[in-house]
């Protein structure tokens, strides 16, 4: 059996891009799960709602992603803490992104009825995760 020149420049090729051009390979450039890329936490007291993100660094939430539903219906939120520039998306354009501390309460729940907080993110590297949905209740 003859292995021809083109069977060995493919399988090099492949070897090579393989080992070299996976974001998940190098520990330089290792992506970490949504829940520890922005590490999102919140409180409810009585009727008031607080919700914290802490981004990692090299990490970064859109703001116009950020959305708190209340039986599937947006509700206000008003911001307590952020760390807010603009950022030139290859995809969406100029977009607020949020970097490191980023804090917001809501006092329009209705406990009766579920509470979802969505928000959605991406890696400096390129790397951008779908919807991240948290139930609250």
């Amino acid at each position: 059996m003859r292995i021809t020149p083109f069977i060995i420049f493919v399988l090099a090729i492949a070897l090579n891009v393989e080992g070299q051009s996976s974001i998940f390979n190098s520990s330089k450039n290792n992506i970490l799960p949504a829940n520890e890329a922005f590490n999102v936490s919140y409180k409810i007291d009585n009727n008031f709602l607080e919700v914290t993100w802490n981004v990692k660094d090299n990490y970064y939430l859109y703001l116009n992603s950020i959305k708190i539903q209340n039986n599937d219906q947006d509700i206000s939120f008003k911001t307590l803490v952020s760390d807010i520039y603009d950022h030139n998306d290859q995809f969406f354009g100029d977009r607020k992104i949020i970097r490191g501390l980023f804090k917001i309460s809501s006092e329009e729940m209705n406990k009766n009825h579920s509470l979802l907080v969505k928000y959605q993110g991406c890696s400096d590297i390129g790397f951008c995760y779908p919807v991240q949905i948290l139930k609250v209740y």
